[in-house]
């Protein structure tokens, strides 16, 4: 009869222990905040001074012309010094 109730308690703290688990994995889901769609392609752009492609998040807009865009802020100094 002692052998029944200790495996009753293990069953209990194994199911309690699981229970814990996925409710602390739900809390963490719900705090990150949503991903980006993989399947929506982004920008891709051309630094203006060296001419490598890189991602829109990636870019940096020029000071004097928003419109340009390049890969660093020392090609964006470079190329903004040359003119």
């Amino acid at each position: 009869m002692g052998k029944i109730v200790l495996w009753i308690l293990v069953g209990l703290a194994a199911y309690a222990a699981y229970r814990f688990y996925i409710i602390s994995v739900r809390r963490q889901e719900r705090s990150r905040p949503p991903a980006k769609d993989p399947s929506l392609p982004e920008v891709i752009l051309k630094c203006d001074h060296c001419g490598v492609m890189l991602p829109q998040s990636e870019a940096i807009a020029g000071q004097r012309e928003p419109a340009k865009h390049y890969c660093s802020i020392e090609h964006r100094r470079a190329e903004e010094a040359d003119q």
